[in-house]
């Protein structure tokens, strides 16, 4: 079993700004900021033990933002989409086959980004696909 190395959190007061917390990321290999969004020295080193707890039992220090519309990477739509539309159906079979569906096209187009799976190109490329693999007409087009 490999021991995790925990990061060193430091507090830093950049001039004029709110207190921060710097630690380097073992994964990224790059500095981390996150503000304390206060001046208070007791209130920032309060933060400070926060987030060396959160870091000691592994959990995302500072969550990334999920970009929205045509530059949202294509997982975070996925997951979005899973969380937002396909849970709400009340059918376990229309949950798989969206679930089937989605994988299909992945399959196919292999996106990157949201963007990639909604341009014309892309979708017209996807339906010749299918088509040559031998799927309906009535099925590429639902």
């Amino acid at each position: 079993m490999t021991k995790r190395k925990i990061p060193t959190v430091r507090i830093a007061s950049p001039t004029g700004r709110p207190i921060q917390l710097r630690y380097i990321c073992p994964i990224e290999n790059r500095e981390i900021r996150i503000s304390t969004k206060t001046r208070d020295e007791d209130e920032a080193e309060r933060k400070k033990k926060e987030l060396e707890a959160r870091l000691l039992l592994g959990i995302d220090a500072k969550p990334r933002k999920v970009v929205k519309g045509p530059s949202m990477s294509w997982a975070d739509f996925r997951e979005s989409y899973t969380q937002l539309k396909v849970s709400t159906f009340r059918n376990e079979e229309t949950k798989t086959s969206t679930d089937i569906r989605i994988d299909i096209c992945e399959s196919v187009v292999n996106p990157r980004m949201l963007r990639e799976m909604a341009s014309e190109d892309t979708l017209a490329l996807l339906q010749a696909k299918l088509l040559a693999r031998g799927r309906s007409a009535h099925t590429v087009k639902s």
